[in-house]
């Protein structure tokens, strides 16, 4: 017999010993049928684990579709119940689909139970070097880097949260409080700037404004005190203004790219969102919370605090002379020049009287 004949009676029987198929092939002696049944038994245990995997996975799928049916059932029906009309039922529907599947690209510290159980100081050391760079990007907060690193890394610890978003999602809507500044890290947004002025919305906040920064007090000292400067710097603004930004007061849509600021005033005043913000695909963000970095620029002192009461002031009173030079603010911000000359304008003014308020 040639070899391929040799070859093709050796594939058949090694196929029927994974199959109920026949063959006319039978041991000789006893070292033939010890090797055909050690074959069999092998068989015997791959069938079986290749059996209840195909059954697992089959399971698992029927659980999701379930699921997936439960959920167009459960939407269906408060569709109907509560008249909604069938255009927003459909774009209700493609979003919830959207958002179901998995559009993370950042993976983020959260999603790893493992590392909430690791000492406070590798955690501490972690964050740093996670957030530091995001620090550092920042036109204002990296000029702190030399000052007072200690009160950045603190802030790495506690500030910071990830955040990621699936594709058309509103990450802000416009003329909503502003709890966070946020840092792009991938995606791509779009920004929709109101034609309201930021100074007509702070006036017409008025005194809800002052007194929900009033009840915040004992821990958002120099936030409230730069508030109430914003009461004084208030004017009337008119919504035709133009200037630098003047086609963001238009309303037309301005695209956000990768690492870039948005609400930074959040951090040195009671901010209101100035448009909105949606995502055109998935996008990954950190979030720098407003509150908590006011509460431990308070807690913390050292040589960063009384800068930092400082650049409260003066970026409010910044923010007043562009605004009366006819440029729009936005949730965009200052550019980094401007941001940089509020920080040597309040460490000039901390040289000038140190231990006081401006």
């Amino acid at each position: 017999m040639s070899a391929g004949g040799f070859y093709s009676l050796a594939l058949h029987w090694s196929l029927t010993q994974f199959s109920p198929a026949t063959q006319n092939i039978t041991p000789t002696n006893i070292t033939e049928r010890v090797f055909a049944t050690c074959v069999v038994i092998t068989a015997i245990g791959l069938l079986t684990s290749l059996a209840s995997s195909i059954s697992g996975y089959a399971t698992q799928i029927r659980a999701m579709q379930a699921a997936s049916t439960m959920q167009d059932s459960l939407l269906n029906n408060f569709f109907v119940s509560r008249k909604v009309s069938n255009d927003l039922s459909i774009r209700i529907k493609v979003f919830t689909r959207t958002a179901t599947r998995k559009y993370k690209r950042l993976q983020h510290e959260r999603d790893i139970p493992v590392l909430a159980h690791m000492p406070e100081t590798m955690r501490v050391r972690l964050h740093d070097e996670l957030y530091m760079p995001v620090v550092l990007s920042s036109p204002l907060l990296s000029q702190l880097y030399d000052i007072d690193r200690s009160f950045l890394v603190r802030a790495c610890h506690s500030v910071f949260t990830e955040r990621s978003v699936p594709p058309r999602y509103d990450v802000f809507l416009d003329n909503t409080e502003c709890q966070d500044a946020i840092y792009t890290v991938s995606g791509s947004m779009l920004y929709y700037q109101d034609r309201k002025s930021v100074f007509e919305r702070m006036h017409e906040k008025g005194q809800d404004r002052s007194s929900r920064a009033a009840s915040r007090a004992a821990r958002m000292t120099f936030r409230v005190q730069q508030s109430q400067m914003m009461k004084v710097l208030t004017p009337s603004v008119s919504r035709e203004q133009g200037g630098q930004n003047s086609e963001l007061g238009k309303g037309l849509q301005v695209p956000i790219s990768e690492s870039q600021w948005l609400a930074e005033m959040a951090l040195w005043s009671d901010w209101t969102h100035c448009g909105m913000l949606v995502s055109e695909t998935a996008a990954d963000m950190i979030l720098m919370h407003a509150d908590e970095f006011a509460r431990l620029a308070d807690q913390h002192g050292g040589s960063s605090a009384p800068i930092l009461h400082k650049v409260a002031i003066v970026a409010v009173a910044e923010a007043q002379r562009l605004q009366e030079k006819g440029r729009t603010l936005t949730d965009m911000g200052f550019e980094p020049s401007t941001w940089q000359h509020v920080f040597l304008q309040a460490k000039k003014f901390r040289d000038r009287n140190r231990g006081g308020l401006f």
